[in-house]
């Protein structure tokens, strides 16, 4: 992807301000919150923040309500689901 070839330049050579390279921070947090009508360039983590951690709280616990009933496998490495898939096919 050119955009990323760029990006990945521009990083190497130390030319992107702290805001840019946070793109390239890792690892990355393990939860994001962010106020998208006073911050839509998602800059500001909040999931640490004592302001929302009531709601963080929550939004948190219908997330992983959501996964349990979805079954999902976002935390699953791919690597871990193909295993699993070639065995049940017999592979």
């Amino acid at each position: 992807m050119p955009m990323m070839q760029q990006l990945n330049k521009l990083y190497a050579s130390k030319s992107l301000n702290s805001i840019q390279e946070q793109w390239f921070s890792s690892p990355k947090a393990p939860f994001e919150f962010y106020d998208l009508k006073n911050d839509p360039f998602e800059l500001n983590n909040l999931a640490g923040s004592a302001k929302y951690k009531r709601i963080f709280k929550k939004l948190h616990e219908a997330l992983n309500e959501w996964i349990v009933e979805t079954d999902d496998l976002g935390e699953v490495p791919e690597s871990t689901i193909i295993k699993k898939s070639t065995l049940a096919r017999g592979n």
